[in-house]
C-alpha cells in the first residue's frame, strides 16, 4: 500500500537490496513494498551482464515472451527526498487520468431494463505498456457484462481475456439453453418470476455454472496455445528456417505464461452476478434510509493467506510441505505465496503453474516453466475457476457499483472507495444531503481531505484521491517514470456503474448524471450504448502448443 506521507522514510527489505549498492533518491512522496503482492516472485539472485544490480531480470523470461515479459525486483534502498516540496514540471495530471477514461450512457433514466444507466471507466498504467484491461460488453436488452483484467507478467493474457470471455460466457449459457435468439444478433435468458423461489434458484445456479465454465474453457484455451501464432508443418523447409519459427514460438508463448486476474461482473435486469478469480475487487454501494452509504464487498480476493483458499490447495496437494505449497517466502517480503512465487490462488494462464510435467518437459530451454519455480511437481496449483457471488439489485438503495483491479484497492478501503463515489454524486447532485448527523455529511469525506469537485468522471476522481488527492501529491507519484514507478504504484483500472435507481426516491437523482455526461460531451468523449458481444469469438480453437512441441522436437533432432 503506498504510504502517502511525504515525512516517510522506506527502504526495501534487506533481502532485496545489495549490500554495495548506493542509495538511490527518488523526489516522491509514496513508497511501496519491492513487489505487488499479487505478482510472482523472483527466484533469481543476480543479472548477468548488469553493472549496478539495480534490476534483476530473468533471462529465461525473455525468450519466453521477449522484452515485455519482465519480472523486475529492486535490489538496494529507496530514500525518500523530504525536501522535494514543488509540484514536478512537466506533469499534466488531468492528462494522465483522462488519456484512457471513458463515459458511456448505458440507458435511459425511465428504461426498467438493464439496471446499469451510466459507465465511467479510468485505467493509469505503471507498467509500460500497462498489463489491466477493461470492457463492458452488452449481451442484450436485458443484460449488461462489465470485465476488469489485471495481467501479471505481461499484458498478453489479459488482453486476450477481455476479447473472449464475454462470448465465452454466452456460449455456456447457449450450451445450457439459457440463452435464446433474438434480432440483430443479440442474446437473453429468461428472468426468473420473483414468485417462483425454485426457478429462481435453478436460474441462478445455471448462470453460475455457465460462468464457471466459461473462465475455464478459456484459461485451458489460454495455457494450450489455442491463442498462440499456428505452428509450422514439419518439413524440410520450416526445419531449414528454424531460427525465425524458434522466434515466434518464443514470441507468442507468452499468451500462456503471462496471467490474468479476471474480475467480471453481470448485471441482468435486476440481478447481478459477480465472479473473481484473483485479486481484483467488486464493490457495492448502497444507501440507507437515513442518507448513509454502505459499502458491500461483492467479491473474495482469492489469495493463499485466506483460510478456505489455503485448505483447498494443501487438499488438492497431500504429502506435499504445506509451508512450500503456501508460505512467505524467506528474505523476500511478507506476503503469502502459492509454492512461496505468486500471491494469488486463482487466475487465468499463467501456464507455467498448470502445464502437465511432460508438457514442461517438452519445452526448450531457457524458457519461463515449472522448472523455474522449484518444487511444482503436481500441477495445477492455480486455478482459473472464479468465485462467484449472486444478489439481487435493490432500486431503493443500491446506487453504484465500483470494479476495480488491485491498484485500487491496495490505496484504498472499500469504505473509502464508497465514500469517495457519494461525495462525487453529492458535488454532481445525483443524491440529497443525508438526514443522518454523522453519515448525512459524510464525516470520512472530510477527514480524508478527498478532491471531489475537479472530475466528470467518477472513476477517474477515485484514482485521483487514491494518489493523494491534491494536485502536489497526484503530481509526485505521477511523475515517476517507469521501471521507477513500480515502488510508488500498481496499473490501476476502474470501472463505476451507476445503476437507475428508484424514481419514487425523492433523495436520488441518479438521471442527474446521465444528464451531466451529455453536457460533459464537448470536453470530454461520451459514449452511447455498449457493443454487442460477438459470439463467433467463441468458436471451437486449436491448440497449438501440442504442434509447437511436436516441431521442436523435430528441429532438435535436425540440428
Amino acid at each position: 500500500m503506498l504510504k502517502l506521507s511525504i515525512s516517510a522514510a522506506a527502504t526495501r527489505s534487506a533481502a532485496t537490496r545489495a549490500s554495495a549498492a548506493t542509495p538511490r533518491s527518488i523526489q516522491v512522496s509514496a513508497i511501496r513494498p519491492a513487489s505487488s503482492a499479487s505478482k510472482p516472485a523472483v527466484h533469481n539472485a543476480s543479472s548477468p551482464g548488469s553493472s549496478s544490480g539495480r534490476w534483476f531480470l530473468p533471462v529465461t523470461a525473455i525468450v519466453a515472451a521477449g522484452a515485455a515479459y519482465k519480472y523486475y525486483q529492486q535490489s538496494e534502498p529507496i530514500v525518500i527526498d523530504t525536501a522535494a516540496t514543488e509540484i514536478p514540471a512537466g506533469v499534466d495530471i488531468d492528462s494522465i487520468l483522462y488519456a484512457q477514461s471513458s463515459i458511456t450512457t448505458l440507458a435511459s433514466a425511465s428504461n426498467v431494463s438493464p439496471a446499469g444507466l451510466r459507465l465511467d471507466s479510468c485505467t493509469v498504467g505503471s507498467n509500460n505498456p500497462s498489463e489491466d484491461r477493461i470492457a463492458a460488453l452488452s449481451l442484450g436488452p436485458t443484460s449488461q457484462l462489465f470485465i476488469v483484467a489485471d495481467g501479471h507478467g505481461g499484458g498478453q493474457c489479459a488482453q486476450i481475456v477481455v476479447d473472449h470471455i464475454a462470448p465465452y460466457i454466452a456460449q455456456e449459457l447457449k450450451n445450457r439453453g439459457a440463452v435464446s435468439t433474438v434480432t440483430n444478433g443479440s442474446w437473453w435468458w429468461p428472468t426468473a418470476s420473483p414468485a417462483t423461489t425454485a426457478s429462481s434458484a435453478d436460474r441462478s445456479q445455471l448462470v453460475t455454472e455457465s460462468i464457471s465454465a466459461a473462465f475455464e474453457r478459456l484459461d485451458s484455451d489460454i495455457i494450450n496455445g489455442a491463442f498462440m501464432a499456428p505452428a509450422p508443418k514439419i518439413s524440410k523447409a520450416s526445419l531449414a528456417d528454424a531460427e525465425a519459427h524458434q522466434q515466434a514460438f518464443n514470441a507468442s508463448i507468452a499468451s500462456a505464461v503471462a496471467g490474468s486476474c479476471t474480475l467480471v461482473a453481470l448485471v441482468d435486469g435486476q440481478d447481478l452476478f459477480v465472479s473473481c478469480a484473483g485479486d481484483s475487487k467488486a464493490i457495492l454501494g448502497s444507501r440507507n434510509e437515513d442518507g448513509s452509504f454502505e459499502a458491500i464487498d461483492l467479491s473474495v480476493e482469492n489469495r493463499p493467506d485466506h483460510p478456505e483458499e489455503r485448505e483447498r490447495i494443501l487438499g488438492e496437494h497431500p504429502g506435499e510441505d504445506p509451508n512450500m505449497l503456501v508460505g512467505v517466502r524467506p528474505n523476500y517480503d511478507d506476503a503469502v505465496r502459492v509454492l512461496q512465487y505468486i500471491a494469488i490462488s486463482r487466475a487465468l494462464g499463467d501456464a507455467f503453474l498448470k502445464w502437465p510435467i511432460t508438457t514442461a518437459q517438452s519445452l526448450p530451454e531457457p524458457l519461463v516453466t515449472k522448472k523455474t519455480v522449484p518444487h511444482c511437481v503436481t500441477p495445477p496449483y492455480v486455478t482459473a475457476t472464479p468465485l462467484t457471488t449472486h444478489r439481487r439489485i435493490t432500486a431503493s438503495k443500491d446506487l453504484f457499483m465500483i470494479l476495480c483491479s488491485d491498484g485500487l484497492t491496495d490505496e484504498l478501503s472499500s469504505k473509502e472507495a464508497v465514500s469517495i463515489v457519494h461525495g462525487f454524486m453529492r458535488v454532481a447532485q445525483a443524491v440529497e444531503k443525508g438526514t443522518n448527523r454523522v453519515w448525512g455529511k459524510d464525516p470520512l469525506t472530510h477527514q480524508k481531505g478527498w478532491v471531489l469537485d475537479r472530475d466528470d468522471n467518477a472513476a477517474a476522481c477515485l484514482v485521483r484521491n487514491a494518489f493523494g488527492g491534491k494536485d502536489d501529491a497526484v503530481s509526485r507519484i505521477l511523475s515517476v517514470e517507469y521501471p521507477d514507478s513500480r515502488d510508488v504504484r500498481d496499473d490501476v483500472s476502474v470501472q463505476v456503474v451507476f445503476f437507475r435507481g428508484d424514481a419514487s426516491n425523492d433523495g436520488v437523482h441518479v438521471d442527474t448524471l446521465v444528464e451531466d455526461a451529455r453536457l460533459g460531451a464537448s470536453r470530454f468523449p461520451v459514449k452511447r450504448g455498449l457493443d454487442s458481444v460477438n459470439l463467433s469469438l467463441a468458436q471451437q480453437k486449436v491448440a497449438q502448443l501440442p504442434k509447437w512441441i511436436q516441431w521442436l522436437e523435430a528441429s532438435k533432432s535436425a540440428k
